[in-house]
Protein backbone atom coordinates (compact mmCIF):
# COMPACT_ATOMS: atom_id res chain seq x y z
CA UNK A 1 0.00 0.00 0.00
CA UNK A 2 2.65 2.20 0.49
CA UNK A 3 4.61 2.06 -2.81
CA UNK A 4 0.85 2.45 -4.24
CA UNK A 5 0.78 6.00 -2.09
CA UNK A 6 4.58 6.76 -2.99
CA UNK A 7 3.20 6.12 -6.71
CA UNK A 8 0.38 8.60 -6.68
CA UNK A 9 2.65 11.10 -5.16
CA UNK A 10 5.47 10.77 -7.68
CA UNK A 11 2.48 10.95 -10.65
CA UNK A 12 1.28 14.07 -8.95
CA UNK A 13 4.59 15.70 -8.87
CA UNK A 14 5.40 15.15 -12.50
CA UNK A 15 1.99 15.90 -13.65
CA UNK A 16 2.09 19.25 -11.97
CA UNK A 17 5.73 19.88 -13.43
CA UNK A 18 4.36 18.95 -16.98
CA UNK A 19 1.34 21.59 -16.25
CA UNK A 20 3.37 24.53 -14.86
CA UNK A 21 5.51 24.39 -17.74
CA UNK A 22 2.18 24.92 -19.85
CA UNK A 23 2.08 28.31 -18.77
CA UNK A 24 4.37 30.35 -20.72
CA UNK A 25 2.82 34.00 -19.66
CA UNK A 26 3.39 35.84 -16.93
CA UNK A 27 0.73 39.11 -16.43
CA UNK A 28 2.53 41.51 -13.98
CA UNK A 29 0.41 44.24 -12.19
CA UNK A 30 1.18 46.31 -9.31
CA UNK A 31 -2.37 45.16 -7.94
CA UNK A 32 -4.62 42.61 -8.29
CA UNK A 33 -8.77 43.78 -7.55
CA UNK A 34 -10.96 40.42 -7.08
CA UNK A 35 -14.36 41.36 -7.99
CA UNK A 36 -15.87 44.66 -10.49
CA UNK A 37 -18.40 45.32 -8.05
CA UNK A 38 -18.83 48.84 -6.74
CA UNK A 39 -16.11 49.40 -4.75
CA UNK A 40 -13.75 46.88 -6.73
CA UNK A 41 -14.19 48.84 -9.75
CA UNK A 42 -13.85 52.48 -7.82
CA UNK A 43 -10.74 51.24 -6.18
CA UNK A 44 -9.40 50.08 -9.51
CA UNK A 45 -9.97 53.14 -11.16
CA UNK A 46 -8.69 55.22 -8.10
CA UNK A 47 -5.62 53.65 -7.89
CA UNK A 48 -4.72 53.87 -11.86
CA UNK A 49 -5.64 57.58 -11.87
CA UNK A 50 -4.51 59.21 -8.43
CA UNK A 51 -1.88 56.63 -7.79
CA UNK A 52 -0.63 55.41 -11.73
CA UNK A 53 -1.08 52.09 -10.87
CA UNK A 54 -1.06 49.14 -13.08
CA UNK A 55 -4.43 47.46 -11.96
CA UNK A 56 -5.73 43.59 -12.99
CA UNK A 57 -9.67 43.39 -11.96
CA UNK A 58 -10.83 39.76 -11.88
CA UNK A 59 -14.85 40.32 -12.20
CA UNK A 60 -16.72 36.87 -12.64
CA UNK A 61 -19.77 38.57 -14.55
CA UNK A 62 -19.52 40.14 -18.11
CA UNK A 63 -20.37 44.03 -17.01
CA UNK A 64 -18.89 45.39 -13.82
CA UNK A 65 -21.30 47.12 -11.30
CA UNK A 66 -21.56 43.94 -8.96
CA UNK A 67 -25.15 44.12 -6.92
CA UNK A 68 -25.11 48.28 -8.00
CA UNK A 69 -26.86 46.97 -10.76
CA UNK A 70 -29.57 45.30 -9.00
CA UNK A 71 -30.53 47.84 -6.69
CA UNK A 72 -33.80 48.99 -6.46
CA UNK A 73 -35.24 52.28 -4.41
CA UNK A 74 -38.31 50.82 -2.13
CA UNK A 75 -39.92 54.03 -2.02
CA UNK A 76 -39.50 54.74 -5.81
CA UNK A 77 -39.37 51.04 -7.25
CA UNK A 78 -36.39 52.68 -10.00
CA UNK A 79 -33.73 50.88 -10.07
CA UNK A 80 -29.89 52.26 -10.83
CA UNK A 81 -29.29 54.21 -13.84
Amino acid sequence: MASLARSLVSLLAVASVAAAGAYNSVIEKDVVIIGGGGSGAHAAFRLREDFGKSIILIEKEAILGGHVDSYVDSSSGKGAP
